[in-house]
């Protein structure tokens, strides 16, 4: 039984009292209010008996019109509570009324002490308490019943989305298949047109060779020649055969795996998969500092230019762009008007660059030293890259913004937003890692597809770039690694640490010609080129 004021108040709790006065089941709260007011502080309030808690499996039988055991007496179970002793407050039989309630002067048949309104209210008010109680229960189970409905809807959209993810990945494995066969022996004829070609001339020139040894083989035994004239012709023919330079090598076998490598990314060889990264190893080739003198000195950061020899460099303590050679020797500089951020090298000899908190994209020409273009953006920019034939400049909020040569943005892409730092390998793919998070975002400029490259032990990227194989490296500034991550099933390994010299690195990038790794080092301070064995 609930007790009948938290009731009205949409509070549920147990009744453990009732009040003879108002008829009302109260809780231990409720039986303390009650007696706490003046109008009922002296009304009788009694503990009800545990038999009103009845367990559920006997409340059906507790219930039913012709069972009368609740009016028989507990104690003398033949006998029925036909009076009522009003000093206890509580029903009773003859016997009972002889042996416990002699001395109580108000002991009277309960029909006596019951009227019709009293019944009456009693009644409606426990009719009102079991509905109550009935549509509570009622909501419950139809809420059950909609969860089991709900249920099974998700498990059959989920089924339905399986069997769609299963058809879609199958349709991608096909379409993989088919566009890696197909450059595969796109490859292969050439591979065979070349090889073919190689044998063509290598056969004329046996067959040549068989014949001039035949000539001299003759003209050694020819009578019809003097001893002397046989001597000049041999002698002709041997500064014709020292004239010739040709190679003596076989060509090296030409590989069809870096094309399986670079489109089906789970399959490496076995020393990839291992995860020791056996396949690369770097020595330090050389490496120079900025400015010597200059304590403050503070890249931003570095890219190989076209030629592979010279370094555009972004400095920000004395905002300019520089041009270095690899061997440490400056070419020249030019000023900015803000600090900058990041390179992206355009073809032949200019460069573009973003500046921190600036909503601008500055064009420069290497060799005359001045400034071609100034882009007004409508955002702040944190990344950049070239690719065919436009800046793609990262604005934060607004996303990729494609910049043509003539400083007009023709395109824009909003799928990609954020604080990134950029790469763009040779098939169009664009890396990004973004401050504090160890992942690294992959979006296909081509195909408009997604991956994610999971890289453990990867704390505050702050450089990335490719080799020509498309394998990624990573430059992480916080426990003075660069990464190398071959695929994006395969686990990632360390290329070059602190042992190879490798101190708070931040930009990298990789000349795919000589096979050289250039880092951004010492916190911004130095140049550091890597050479791969």
């Amino acid at each position: 039984m609930e007790s009948q004021p938290c009731r009205k108040q949409n509070r549920y709790s147990s009744a453990k009292y009732w009040c003879t006065e108002c008829d009302e089941a109260l809780c231990h709260s409720c039986k303390s209010q009650h007696k706490s007011f003046k109008a009922s502080g002296n009304h009788n309030v009694i503990e009800l008996q545990q038999d009103f808690a009845l367990p559920v499996d006997s409340q059906n039988e507790s219930v039913g019109v012709g069972n009368d055991e609740w009016i028989m007496c507990h104690e003398h179970r033949d006998k029925s509570l036909g009076y009522f002793c009003i000093k206890h407050e509580t029903p009773c039989c003859i016997l009972c009324k002889r042996q416990y309630h002699r001395h109580c002067c108000d002991v009277e048949k309960v029909d006596d002490v019951v009227d019709d309104n009293k019944l009456e209210t009693v009644t409606t008010d426990l009719l009102l308490t079991v509905e109550e109680r009935k549509t509570r229960l009622t909501t419950v189970a139809d809420n059950e019943r909609s969860n089991l409905r709900d249920l099974e809807i998700i498990k059959t959209n989920f089924i339905k989305e399986l069997k769609n993810a299963r058809i879609a990945i199958d349709e991608h494995l096909d379409l993989l298949h088919n566009n890696v066969e197909q450059e595969m022996n796109k490859k292969y004829q050439t591979y065979i047109w070349e090889i073919n070609k190689r044998l063509t001339d290598l056969n004329t020139r046996i067959k040549y060779i068989t014949n001039q040894y035949k000539v001299i083989k003759d003209t050694s035994v020819e009578s019809a020649l003097s001893l002397g004239q046989k001597y000049l012709k041999i002698m002709h023919l041997k500064h014709l055969e020292y004239g010739y330079s040709e190679s003596h090598k076989t060509n090296p076998k030409h590989n069809l795996q870096s094309i399986a490598n670079s489109k089906l990314s789970y399959v490496k060889t076995k020393d990839a998969d291992s995860g020791n990264g056996s396949q690369f190893y770097f020595y330090l080739m050389k490496s120079f500092r900025i400015e010597k003198r200059n304590n403050d000195i503070a890249i931003s950061d570095a890219k190989l230019m076209p030629n592979k020899y010279h370094i555009a460099i972004a400095e920000t303590s004395n905002p300019r762009c520089m041009i270095y050679t690899k061997d440490g020797f400056k070419k020249g500089q030019v000023q900015l008007i803000g600090k900058p951020d990041s390179i992206a090298v355009i073809e032949g000899h200019r460069i573009g660059v973003t500046l921190i908190g600036e909503k601008k994209v500055c064009v420069i020409d290497t060799d005359a030293w001045q400034f071609i273009n100034i882009i007004n953006l409508n955002d702040s920019c944190k990344g950049l890259v070239y690719f065919e034939n436009n800046l793609l400049a990262n604005c934060i909020n607004e996303g990729l913004m494609y910049i043509d040569d003539s400083g007009k943005i023709v395109k824009e892409n909003s799928n990609i937003k954020g604080d990134f730092y950029f790469h763009i390998d040779n098939q169009g793919n664009l890396y990004g890692a973004k401050v504090k998070i160890k992942r690294i975002h992959v979006y296909n400029l081509t195909n408009n597809k997604r991956y994610k490259y999971l890289v453990k032990g990867l704390t505050n990227p702050t450089g990335l770039t490719t080799d020509r194989d498309n394998n990624l490296f990573i430059a992480c500034n916080e426990n003075d690694t660069i990464f190398l991550k071959q695929s994006l099933l395969s686990l990632a390994t360390v290329a070059i640490e602190k042992s190879n010299g490798i101190d708070r690195s931040l930009s990298i990038d990789y000349d795919q010609q000589n096979d050289e790794l250039l880092v951004v080092n010492n916190a911004g301070h130095s140049i550091f080129i890597f050479k791969k064995k």
